[in-house]
């Protein structure tokens, strides 16, 4: 199945978060990316939030055949250190490409020792940009044989495109000529003849 067109990703929520601090409550946010692409998006973090945030934030990816999985990290904050890990999911993007409509499912979070570590709601939305199923006899048809050629009538139109070098083909050349003569005409018309064996 060929994949090609728009990823909508609404990072909603998560639940049952892990402190990652011992004496003040979590502050997260989430990193969406898509690997295999230099795609990547972070919602605003959730101050004070503790063990379950809300976002409610939409992101859109270019996803081809070979986008097989969306990752989710979700952190926490830290003004005086660096961000902590709260956990990590990989959501196999399969089943969005195969539904239609919204995709709306919890994904586990695991920590940085695949520990359980909450879960979190995302709604995905694929979008495909392949030519529709409509289109493909049309395609199919310009593929074999060419552009239609428009404004051709009579017989020609009926059975079909002409053949190639059917535009370009010379007039047949008179009959009841000798070998070498050939008939041109002159401006106002006029058929002269002309021996092109001398």
């Amino acid at each position: 199945q060929m994949v090609y067109g728009s990823l909508s990703v609404t990072v909603v929520e998560a639940r049952n978060l892990k402190s990652a601090d011992t004496f003040s409550k979590n502050d997260p946010y989430v990193k969406v990316e898509l690997p295999g692409s230099t795609q990547k998006f972070k919602t605003k973090h959730h101050s004070g939030a503790g063990s379950a945030a809300r976002w409610e934030e939409q992101f859109k990816f270019n996803v081809m055949a070979e986008h097989k999985t969306l990752q989710l990290e979700v952190y926490d904050k830290d003004t005086f250190s660096s961000d902590d890990m709260l956990g990590l999911s990989m959501v196999v993007l399969d089943a969005a490409f195969r539904h239609t409509g919204p995709l709306d499912s919890w994904y586990p979070l695991n920590d940085k020792k695949n520990r359980p570590a909450g879960e979190i709601r995302v709604i995905l939305v694929f979008e495909s940009s392949e030519p529709k199923q409509e289109n493909h006899g049309a395609v199919a048809s310009m593929a074999k044989y060419g552009a239609p050629t428009w404004g051709t009538t009579g017989p020609a139109a009926a059975s079909g495109p002409p053949p190639p070098g059917y535009a370009a083909a010379p007039p047949p050349p008179p009959t009841g000529l000798p070998a070498g003569w050939q008939m041109f005409k002159d401006p106002n018309g006029k058929p002269y003849y002309v021996n092109s064996a001398t």
